[in-house]
Formats: C-alpha cells, structure tokens, sequence
C-alpha cells in the first residue's frame, strides 16, 4: 500500500526512487506527478534512431546521468501523456545497436515496462521503454566511438 508520504513526495524526489529503482510502479507514479523534462529527465514519444539515442545517453552520462522514458506523448508544453510504444522491442536487439556507438565503460540500462492488464486505464496494455544512464564522473568525458546521420565520432555531448 502506497503511503500518502509517497504521493506528496516532489516529483525530483520520486524520479530519484524510480532510478533508484525502475519499477513499473515507480514508473508509473512518476509519470503521473507532474514532472517536467530537464538535463536528467526526457520523454520521448517514439523510439529515436540507434545515433541520435545515442547522442543522448553520451550527453547525459557527461552530465550527471538520468533517464529517457519513451511512450510518453507532450501533448502541451510540459504536460505528459502516457502514450505508451507501438511495438513491442527486443532489448538485447537495442543493447547490440546502441553498443556500436557508445563506450563500454558508459553505464546504462535498458528497460522495458509493459502494462498488461493493468488497472489504471491509461497505461492499460501499455508498453514503455526507460534508457537508464548512469554517472561515473571517473571516466567522463565520454565520445561516440562512430558517426552516425546525427552523430560524430569522437565528439563530446
């Protein structure tokens, strides 16, 4: 049972125990506060191509670290939709692309979150994808190890 501690928790503080712990609650809890997007935290709508995700996960590991949540519409400025994605994907598909791109030593996961059955009707049957980045300031900075359409090697983001 979620304590009302957790509800009025500011949404800074419950995107920290969604990294903490990705859970598909802590997800949805987090989609439903009213967060905003800033350096650590973006939505997405669709899955972004292999370089451009990329480009995002090396600019966010140079920076503190953070999370891209992909399903989430922005139907106004800084107000969420979740959306949830079209396809279903194959996380070790994702892994193998994004590794061509960015360094082993860059920390990141990537999570799926589907929703099937769910009793919130707007996540209901919903699938959602997080891209988890973590910070290790003792490796930073880190570059593109190839170019891409919208990426370039050995370039700091």
């Amino acid at each position: 049972m979620e304590s009302s501690v957790e509800k009025n928790k500011p949404w800074k503080e419950q995107f920290a125990s969604f990294l903490k712990e990705p859970t598909r609650q802590n997800l949805r809890e987090l989609l439903q506060l009213e967060a905003v997007e800033d350096n650590d935290l973006e939505f997405k709508q669709k899955l972004l191509s292999f370089d451009v995700l990329a480009k995002h996960i090396l600019a966010m590991a140079n920076k503190n670290g953070g999370a891209i949540v992909f399903g989430v519409e922005e139907a106004k400025p800084n107000q969420f939709f979740p959306c949830g994605l079209s396809n279903i994907l194959d996380i070790t598909d994702i892994e193998k692309k994004l590794a061509n791109y960015i360094p082993r030593k860059l920390e990141h996961k990537v999570i799926p979150n589907f929703y099937k059955g769910e009793s919130h009707p707007e996540f209901k049957d919903k699938f959602f994808l997080t891209v988890i980045v973590n910070h290790n300031p003792r490796y930073v900075p880190f570059m593109a190890l190839k170019s891409g359409k919208d990426l370039r090697k050995d370039i700091i983001y």
